[in-house]
């Protein structure tokens, strides 16, 4: 009868642990990833993208996910069969990294046609293998495998700048990036503020000359806007 009862003590503990182990690593999607949940550490892995996702030429890695940041691109999968998850596609030509992101694993995005990643952080991840050259920084290929020309936009070199505009803002009050030509393709998603509701872009940190919503069409013009913001 003992043994009986300290068998089915531990099988409830085994399945106590494995649910635990369900929830704090919890599978989820957005419309273009697969995310999974790391609640016990306190962050969030972007895993692959959805059928939805593999159609996009531009896509932009959320900054976080059921409020938990994104730090990480792709897994190693463990096992008899090995393998890595990650971004693969054969349609994406431009991405782009949100500051949240610290660590892409080798071979975690990889595309034929990738042209651009766009890494939207003060501080380059240390992940990244970069080298100069001729105008741009070209990836290391054990990082972003099958790109070749990878565009990587540091703080100082991008001809767009989106402006949190408020103090103690995160990414030293930059929300966006990019490097815009006329020609290539962009995206401009409104930032989050809790507490806050977004008013728009402008042309000064005042908010009193409203963005016309015109990108540069030369690599030489220059655009910097600040976010407004009005108080729930």
């Amino acid at each position: 009868m003992r043994k009986k009862i300290i068998s089915i003590g531990l099988m409830l503990v085994m399945s106590i642990s494995l649910f635990g182990g369900c929830t704090r690593n919890r599978i989820v999607y957005t419309d273009y990833f697969r995310v999974q949940l790391r609640r016990s550490d306190g962050y969030a892995v972007v895993l692959e993208l959805t059928e939805l996702g593999k159609e996009q030429e531009i896509l932009a890695v959320p900054m976080f996910v059921e409020r938990l940041p994104v730090r990480q691109i792709g897994r190693e999968l463990r096992g008899m069969w090995g393998g890595i998850e990650g971004l693969y596609s054969p349609n994406l030509i431009k991405l782009y990294l949100p500051y949240t992101v610290s660590h892409v694993i080798d071979w975690g995005i990889a595309s034929e046609h990738i042209v651009e990643i766009i890494v939207m952080s003060m501080e380059l991840p240390k992940r990244f293998f970069h080298f100069a050259w001729r105008d741009f920084y070209v990836v290391h290929y054990d990082y972003i495998h099958s790109c070749d020309t990878v565009r990587y936009i540091s703080p100082s070199r991008p001809n767009v700048a989106f402006r949190y505009n408020y103090s103690n803002s995160p990414n030293q009050g930059y929300y966006w990036f990019d490097y815009v030509t006329g020609s290539n393709l962009y995206l401009t998603p409104p930032p989050t503020r809790q507490g806050y509701v977004f008013d728009g872009w402008y042309l000064d940190p005042q908010g009193t000359t409203p963005w016309d919503n015109q990108m540069p069409t030369t690599a030489e013009e220059n655009l910097r806007l600040y976010a407004r913001w009005q108080r729930v």
